[in-house]
């Protein structure tokens, strides 16, 4: 335990595995919910908006190859799958590299193939990156920018409201509850109330507004100390549970980024003296 921030120190080795155990949970979830590589089989048509990567990636018709059989695509489910679990048990920087480009592949094609960019998907891509760095001296470094990011992420978005003065409009949150429903496109009974109280009263969606604001506005004291990491970390949950609530999504993508806020990693070769190659 780190006395100053009061977060676990844990070796790299731990923290690689437990990375992708939660992946691991994540994907069996995603397989349940058909969002697999091979249940895109035949897809005639790919959303690729503005974004030049997805330019590239369609241009080089590897997504059309794959999306062709369905033998192919679930080749891939199953390679993505066995490098996650490979990296779990014996993970090294080849395997973790190996996995970025699958599951990046994956978030793209999927986005690509349903129509609409899932920017939440990044969170695993963004913690995966670190361990590309596994059992080198830029992993503490990295661990450190992707911990800066939250910060980031959650202050720029309270500000970004403040900026553009949605602040200021107290039926915004309700605009884009009805929004929501719409396009979720079904009645769910267990949240009808929570809707129908968001959008009858006023008051409850604006102060609700104001109080996700002043949690991301929170996040700003991560810049200058590491002192309440765990307290934002509680915070960052708070908001996924929040989330899960009135918008019906849980950004659990996203919450992995969290590990930096509550563990510190630790040199494996100072701790067992291993040598570094051996993570190669």
């Amino acid at each position: 335990m780190n006395k100053k921030t009061g977060k676990i120190l844990q070796n790299e080795r731990f923290l690689c595995s437990m990375f992708f155990s939660l992946f691991l949970i994540d994907w069996i979830a995603k397989f349940f919910q058909n969002t697999w590589l091979h249940n895109f089989v035949g897809m005639p048509f790919y959303y690729i908006g503005t974004d030049f990567s997805y330019w590239l990636l369609i241009l080089s018709g590897i997504p059309q190859f794959l999306l062709s059989t369905y033998k192919l695509s679930l080749f891939f489910d199953i390679i993505l799958t066995v490098v996650t679990v490979w990296n779990i048990f014996a993970p090294r920087r080849v395997t973790n590299i190996i996995w970025i480009f699958l599951y990046s592949f994956w978030v793209m094609t999927t986005n690509a193939a349903i129509g609409s960019h899932f920017h939440s998907y990044n969170g695993f891509i963004i913690m995966g990156i670190c361990f590309c760095f596994y059992f080198t001296s830029f992993f503490v470094t990295a661990w450190e920018m992707v911990r800066f990011y939250i910060m980031y992420l959650f202050s720029s978005a309270a500000l970004w409201k403040i900026l553009r003065g949605i602040v200021f409009d107290k039926s915004h949150l309700k605009i884009l509850l009805v929004q929501m429903d719409l396009w979720h496109a079904k009645n769910e009974s267990w949240y009808s109330p929570i809707f129908k109280l968001y959008t009858t009263y006023l008051w409850i969606s604006y102060t609700s507004m104001i109080l996700v604001i002043i949690l991301q506005l929170s996040f700003l004291i991560g810049f200058v100390t590491k002192k309440y990491d765990k307290w934002l970390f509680l915070l960052f949950l708070f908001f996924c549970l929040a989330n899960q609530i009135v918008f019906r999504h849980f950004f659990f993508e996203l919450l992995i980024l969290g590990m930096t806020l509550l563990f510190v990693p630790k040199r494996l070769e100072i701790e067992y003296g291993v040598s570094g190659e051996k993570a190669l």
